[in-house]
């Protein structure tokens, strides 16, 4: 619903934008969906890193293609950052389990 909100905007970049959109909302599921599935503390923070960098995207979305306003410059950079800090941590925090070596 909001691509085809900022569909009359886009003029020549609506196929691109289209599948950046895809990409970005696929990552936030998959952030979402990891944490459901494993429920735990540092998938919880890139849960929430992803919403924030899809918050994000669609903050500086609106302001190019819809319309500009004067906030939009400082809610985009706090939520990017705050996103990539979320996911850093929940990252730095992931249990990595040896890979099954069985021959």
């Amino acid at each position: 619903g909001y691509y085809i909100y900022l569909l009359p905007g886009l003029n020549g970049l609506a196929i691109p934008v289209f599948f950046y959109f895809l990409v970005i909302t696929v990552m936030c599921w998959q952030g979402i969906s990891l944490y459901l599935w494993k429920n735990s503390r540092a998938l919880q923070y890139i849960a929430m890193g992803s919403v924030f960098f899809l918050i994000s995207d669609s903050i500086l979305a609106f302001n190019k293609f819809a319309t500009p306003f004067e906030l939009a410059r400082i809610l985009t950079l706090s939520t990017y950052w705050l996103s990539v800090g979320l996911i850093a941590i929940g990252l730095s925090r992931v249990e990595l389990k040896p890979a099954n070596t069985e021959t």
